[in-house]
């Protein structure tokens, strides 16, 4: 899915989650200035039966339409548009920028009372508006429960396993995208009649009560203890919290539905009842910034030699630096934030950058001579993405990308200027562990919160995490992409005139010992000369536009097809038809990677007229040949040399 156009307006970016109902995508509106982001949820019917998929295709209606009336709160993502594809049933959502719950919920640490009840109050307050509408969430946990960055609010996501209801005065409803009886839930948040696959209003209920449990234990819902006799959970012992609020959670999760408070309304009733009861205390305690949660930062470490002695260096995102966003490798000190002494390595050779969107760290090459080496590649232009275990050549040093960890570090921390990088002992691949014991880091001193370094006995990090997808990307401040010039043109044009024109002149020259109907050997030949041309041109083209295979499947099935169409055209239109068809193939590459790409159509319109034009200036069939690829190698490289000069958005980049 990824790289996809789906409803000829979302592509895909990046895969956030997926489950038995179906997956979860970040994705661009390529029809709404900027190309904004947004969420896609693609839904899988849980039957291929025909009668079943017509059914599912009703509920799915009817759950859109209802997902479209809570999408008017404020704190539910609004529903931008629902749509099928062949047998999947497609939801595309606003996209929340903040962070969710499960980054606030650190095992063992403890809410203060006023956390908790605030929680209560954002969260019930949006039940009660999701209630009244007939909708069960069935799926309330900290994971989908975000913290709006913009302000801090709570917004509850993720309805893709709501079950449109017709509440009845027992609580029972019907209609479901789910097969019947299906279990939708997550464990520990989930009551035992949702379990059976009957949720009712009071289950969502159940799951917030667990939730704000949580938050005043320190501990996960698995990790509480049930009464034997009861079923109920037992965590009152656990915590010396107001009686009043502890009433109130214990009649949220009681084990049987019929014994909870039946409707959000009722919840949130009784919670500011007992705030009003409660006496004023003499000296209440502050409530922290629930935004001063634990920092979550991706970090790269780079090892090499220089002069016999090992070296380290941390890379982050937001580092100040030299250059705002990047840090930059080469002999200068004066421009660059890691300085290398070897006289094979350039003044100011690359630069490292983090991209917020895939959250991947990339390498881009600064110089147009001695370029760079990415895992024994040549990189003359643009930029690549790096990887644990990544090799980086500059002159006769090699660089080694010995971890990718995505850290975690106490509040407040904020990235400082990189000191020069640490000398360690060999052998270079050796790393020191954290004293919780959770994964390995560099001996590289961690950066700590407050200013300059400290050492590791007094600015250890809380732990490390593996570096995997999460729903939000982190902001990071993106350089511009590398501009290419004129040896880029050159390189183009290079490629195209001699691949051009050899393949040309072969089946030019040898056509008459080749046998066969005379429309299918054309289709034949244009077709390996396609291959040929696109081959060349990607092996330029892919050094600024990574990802571009489809740039030789485009151009050789455009040539054959423009073969097949000439032949029943008239003489005078059919170079607006082979340069038409071209230009339409290599636009559908081109345009999942620039925006506003259709006049690539008219530059191959354009390059076919001057090629249907050229036998009439020189004679010879080589002359023209090289003529022919001259004009058409110059226009297109000019093209692209200006579109990959144009400014490129974040979500592009």
């Amino acid at each position: 899915m990824i790289g996809h156009l789906i409803d000829r307006r979302y592509l895909i970016t990046q895969r956030l989650s997926s489950g038995g109902f179906g997956e979860t995508f970040l994705a661009q509106d390529t029809r709404f200035p900027g190309n904004p982001l947004c969420v896609v949820k693609q839904l899988k019917p849980a039957s291929n039966n025909p009668k079943h998929i017509e059914k599912a295709q009703q509920l799915f209606n009817r759950e859109a339409e209802a997902l479209a009336q809570l999408g008017s709160y404020e704190q539910i993502p609004r529903l931008l548009a629902y749509f099928t594809e062949g047998d999947d049933f497609y939801l595309v959502q606003e996209f929340i920028e903040g962070h969710t719950l499960e980054a606030e919920l650190q095992p063992e640490q403890r809410w203060l009372e006023e956390q908790v009840i605030q929680l209560l109050k954002e969260v019930l307050t949006i039940l009660v508006y999701v209630h009244a509408h007939g909708v069960i969430h069935r799926d309330i946990k900290p994971a989908n429960i975000m913290r709006r960055q913009q302000d801090s609010s709570l917004v509850l996501i993720d309805f893709g396993a709501i079950k449109q209801v017709r509440i009845q005065p027992d609580g029972s409803g019907e209609f479901s995208l789910a097969a019947p009886g299906t279990r939708i839930g997550t464990v520990g948040y989930m009551p035992t009649e949702q379990a059976r696959g009957k949720p009712r209003p009071c289950s969502d209920l159940y799951a917030l009560g667990m939730i704000a449990i949580q938050a005043l234990t320190g501990l996960h819902p698995t990790q509480l203890e049930d009464d034997s006799q009861t079923g109920e959970v037992r965590w009152q012992h656990l915590v010396n919290a107001d009686p009043r609020l502890m009433d109130v959670l214990n009649r949220m999760t009681r084990y049987q539905f019929r014994d909870r408070f039946q409707s959000a309304a009722e919840a949130l009733q009784a919670l500011e009842q007992a705030l009003q009861q409660t006496p004023p205390t003499p000296a209440p305690l502050p409530i922290p910034d629930p935004t001063l949660i634990p920092e979550l930062i991706h970090e790269m470490t780079l090892q090499w030699v220089e002069g016999g002695q090992a070296h380290s260096q941390v890379i982050y995102p937001n580092q100040p630096s030299c250059h705002l966003g990047s840090i930059r490798i080469g002999r200068d000190p004066t421009r660059c934030d890691i300085v290398l002494s070897d006289i094979t390595v350039s003044g100011l050779h690359v630069e490292i950058f983090f991209n917020a969107q895939d959250r991947s760290f990339y390498v881009r090459n600064l110089r147009e001579t001695n370029p760079p080496l990415v895992n024994g590649q040549l990189l003359p232009y643009g930029d690549r993405q790096l990887g644990q275990g990544s090799t980086l050549r500059l002159g006769n040093i090699d660089l080694h990308v010995s971890m990718i960890v995505l850290r975690q570090y106490p509040p407040g921390h904020s990235p400082l200027t990189p000191r020069q990088p640490t000398p360690v002992a060999e052998p270079i691949v050796q790393t020191s562990k954290p004293p919780d014991g959770s994964l390995p880091y560099p001996p590289e001193t961690p950066p700590n919160h407050q200013g300059g370094y400290m050492p590791d006995f007094a600015a250890q990090p809380l732990g490390v995490l593996p570096v995997q997808p999460v729903a939000v990307p982190l902001e990071a401040t993106q350089p511009p992409k590398m501009k290419p010039g004129k040896n880029f043109w050159g390189l183009w044009l290079m490629a195209t005139v001699l691949s051009f024109s050899i393949t040309g002149f072969v089946f030019s020259t040898g056509r008459g010992f080749l046998d066969g109907p005379a429309l299918g050997l054309n289709i034949l030949i244009n077709l390996i000369i396609g291959l040929a041309i696109g081959s060349a041109q990607w092996f330029v083209l892919q050094t600024v536009l990574p990802r571009s295979t489809g740039w030789i499947v485009a151009t050789s099935l455009g040539l054959s097809l423009g073969a097949l169409i000439e032949q029943l055209l008239p003489i005078v239109v059919q170079g607006t038809v082979v340069g038409g068809v071209l230009g339409m193939s290599q636009w559908f590459i081109l345009r999942q990677k620039r925006s506003q790409t259709a006049w690539w159509i008219l530059v191959q319109i354009l390059c076919y007229w001057g090629i249907w034009f050229s036998p009439g200036i020189v004679s010879g069939l080589a002359p023209r040949l090289v003529l022919a690829s001259l004009i058409y190698g110059a226009i297109t490289g000019g093209g692209l040399v200006w579109l990959l000069r144009q400014p490129v958005s974040r979500e592009e980049a």
